[in-house]
């Protein structure tokens, strides 16, 4: 038994594992062992030539089998000429293999039958003609591993193909790549966010499509300043769309992270608060959940662009976590004794309020005098004779002594107001 160990793009394991499970019916097919197992996914530090840092979510793949000897040599690979388009009855395109001295006739039409699993794919890409030195057989590529020899080199070369692929575009043209499922790092969605945040301050609506379908390319031109466009294929020439600042050097955003345009070191952090921002959202709603999961796969494909865009609006509308309010010292303590009629020369009011009640109207007036002691009156009727910040002398009776927070205060009652002008003196007014 043989051993391999792959480090792959999470984002491709889906594509890996299909490749994955074709190796193994192969294997199977000829008593071959052969069994595969991932490793934990984590995100892995890179730095681009600029010395930025971004993140690749990556996960350790371990492939153990057999090495078997080869059966069939393949003659000769057979492609229609427009692949994009449907392919059966086509022109063709003919790869002979040059090592085997054959006489095979290319044929002069795209014929999409697979001898093997004896289906006529409608659409199928490719198929191979193949012989073991007695037959000749024409199959597909998922049947071609029945019937070629397969080392554990080759298929890890396969895995690290495969399981590392980023690059979905053909950034030369701004076209897509139809054979694959388009995408891009969510780095790189994260600084074209963190670019219209620094130009324009504010969320555009369904920028995540937006940026994903027409940025492909930005260049700078002054100041800071520069411009984002695609190809347009028709007129052959790039099409400006925006003028964006904070770019400092050209570069592509449909490539992988260490391609990406050069910013500024504000744009960046922002990008990376970004990324951030919708990795520690606690997932309580749709919105969130689906801003989570972008963020753990550090992918946004043609699917999830919207929602990906959409972190730019819940990053420019959060609210920074409020100071911790001063704990206030409490100095007040009760005064006078219950039952016994005192005068507190002189008090300010701190707090007036009309309260209704089963039995009426009352007015509840808060003091403190100048040793910062609370005193608390009740009183009857709906009275407008004090305002806050009022200072002047009072007189009253000690109803009880007790604590409202955890401070304690004095309730008093039948109490008598002095407003004279010298009150004020040597207590600052509000």
């Amino acid at each position: 038994m043989i051993e391999h160990k792959v480090t792959i793009d999470t984002v491709n394991q889906a594509s890996v594992e299909r490749t994955l499970k074709r190796l193994a019916r192969a294997f199977s097919m000829r008593d071959k062992a052969f069994s595969w197992t991932f490793g934990e996914p984590a995100l892995t530090e890179f730095k681009n030539p600029r010395g930025r840092v971004y993140y690749v979510r990556q996960a350790l793949l371990t492939v153990t089998c057999e090495e078997f000897e080869n059966a069939w040599t393949v003659l000769a690979k057979i492609q229609p000429v427009d692949i994009n388009q449907p392919a059966h009855g086509q022109p063709v395109i003919f790869s002979p293999n040059p090592t085997i001295e054959d006489t095979l006739t290319p044929p002069h039409k795209f014929t999409d039958h697979c001898d093997h699993c004896t289906s006529g794919k409608r659409g199928r890409q490719t198929v191979y003609t193949v012989t073991d030195g007695s037959a000749v057989k024409q199959v597909g590529t998922a049947c071609l591993l029945e019937y070629t020899g397969i080392t554990p080199e080759m298929a890890e070369s396969w895995l690290k193909l495969k399981g590392n692929s980023r690059i979905e575009w053909a950034t030369h043209t701004g076209e897509r790549n139809k054979r694959q499922h388009p995408n891009i790092s969510l780095t790189n969605m994260a600084v074209a966010l963190a670019l219209y945040a620094n130009t324009h301050g504010r969320y555009r609506s369904n920028i995540g499509r937006w940026i994903f379908n027409s940025w492909v390319y930005a260049v700078p031109t002054s100041n800071g300043w520069g411009e984002v466009g695609y190809w347009n294929a028709g007129a052959k020439k790039w099409v400006v769309i925006e003028k964006i600042h904070g770019i400092e050097g050209e570069g592509t955003f449909l490539g992988r992270p260490d391609e990406l345009p050069q910013v500024s070191e504000a744009v960046w952090n922002t990008a990376q608060d970004i990324i951030k921002y919708m990795t520690d959202l606690p997932g309580l709603n749709n919105f969130e959940h689906n801003l989570r999961t972008i963020a753990k796969a550090h992918v946004v494909t043609n699917k999830t662009a919207g929602y990906a865009g959409g972190a730019l609006a819940g990053w420019l509308k959060r609210k920074p976590e409020p100071a911790p309010k001063p704990v206030p010292t409490v100095t007040s303590e009760w005064i006078g004794k219950v039952g016994e009629r005192m005068t507190v020369l002189p008090c300010k009011v701190t707090f007036v309020r009309r309260i209704e009640t089963m039995y009426g109207i009352s007015t509840l007036t808060k003091f403190i005098d100048l040793k910062g002691n609370q005193l608390v009156w009740f009183r009857s009727g709906d009275k407008n004779d004090l305002i806050k910040g009022q200072i002047i002398g009072l007189t009253a009776t000690v109803k009880k002594h007790d604590s409202y927070k955890d401070t304690k205060q004095t309730t008093v009652t039948r109490g008598k107001i002095d407003k004279k002008p010298e009150w004020g003196e040597g207590w600052e007014q509000d």
